[in-house]
Formats: structure tokens, C-alpha cells, sequence
């Protein structure tokens, strides 16, 4: 009697491909990307679209993670749109019991501005803060 290996397939592995392999069996497991998430070993990395206002102003906000589980973030004033927010031990799970991070790149979300009393506000505001 031979005994043979357990392996254990992770369903919550994104955008990659596994190959499992043993003497008698080959598992190939391709994993669809994730319309939020890139996966990065245990880390996840995501786009957070902030209102222009927010990024100046400071927000909190909620992301949804791999699970659905919300977090809960807050952007700090003045926050520069590029600025990478971490979120630690909230990625992909290690066999060790640990997480990985969720790494969130900050976009801009900038609306457009059509009321003529808006956009000379805007101007106004523009030109006393330059």
C-alpha cells in the first residue's frame, strides 16, 4: 500500500494558472482574472477610484474584498492621485495561517463641471489656492 499525496487547490487564487503534478495524476487549473483584483504571490492589487474633492479633502471609503467582505480605508487629505494605500494581512491566505496584503493604487475621478455658476467657483477656488 502506497500512500499518496494531498494536495489542496485554493479556489481563491486569481488570474493565474496551476499546474499540480504527481507520477499518476496532472491537475491543470486556469483561474480566471478578476475584474478588481491582480494577484501578486499572496498580495492583491487593486484600483480605487476617488473623487477629485475626496483626494483634496480626505475621505474614508469601503473596498470589497476577494471573500465580499468590506473594509473599510481612509484617504488621507492631500492624498496624490498614483499614491499606493496598503492594507495589511487582508490579501490571499498563506498555508501557515497568515494573509498577504491588499495593495490600492488611488485614480482620480474627476467630474465634469457644466453649470456655468460651477465652473466660475472652480476658477475662483483655483486661483486663490495657486
Amino acid at each position: 500500500f502506497k500512500q499518496k499525496t494531498a494536495y489542496e487547490i485554493m479556489p481563491s487564487l486569481v488570474g493565474s494558472e496551476m499546474c499540480i503534478r504527481d507520477r499518476d495524476l496532472l491537475v491543470r487549473v486556469k483561474i480566471r482574472p478578476h475584474a478588481k483584483w491582480a494577484r501578486d504571490g499572496i498580495n492583491l492589487h487593486g484600483i480605487e477610484r476617488v473623487n477629485v474633492f475626496d483626494l483634496m479633502l480626505g475621505t474614508k471609503q469601503t473596498v470589497k474584498t476577494l471573500e465580499g467582505r468590506n473594509l473599510a480605508i481612509t484617504v488621507p487629505k492631500g492624498t496624490q492621485p498614483g499614491t499606493v494605500l496598503s492594507i495589511s494581512e487582508q490579501g490571499l491566505p498563506t498555508r501557515g495561517g497568515g494573509r498577504g496584503n491588499i495593495y490600492l493604487t488611488i485614480q482620480a475621478d474627476i467630474p465634469s463641471v457644466s453649470k456655468q455658476e460651477w465652473v466660475e467657483t472652480l476658477t475662483k477656488l483655483r486661483n486663490e489656492i495657486n
